[in-house]
């Protein structure tokens, strides 16, 4: 427990230092750093928009599949009910 203490009593001391030195570090990049970081960032971005229209395909896929026996009166009033309920909320 009191090395827990101190641990942490150490790592809260020690934050304005890290921090400081983390944000000179970025300053301090070099341009091939900074493209590759920002390349980095895109493919994130890229990978998560595209795990998001995986999410969505799925989701109408599905919502199609257990839809197929309804009319479309039936559908256009199951979505209106969805969408009130979701205004509601």
């Amino acid at each position: 427990m009191i090395g827990k203490l101190i641990s942490t009593g150490f790592s809260l001391a020690t934050l304005p230092a890290r921090l400081t030195f983390r944000s000179v570090r970025a300053l301090a990049m070099t341009p091939a750093e900074a493209s590759r970081l920002l390349a980095d960032m895109r493919q994130a971005s890229d990978q998560a928009v595209q795990e998001l229209q995986g999410l969505l395909a799925n989701v109408d896929a599905d919502m199609t599949h257990k839809t197929a026996h309804l009319s479309a009166a039936d559908k256009r009033l199951a979505a209106e009910l969805a969408l009130h309920a979701a205004n509601n909320t």
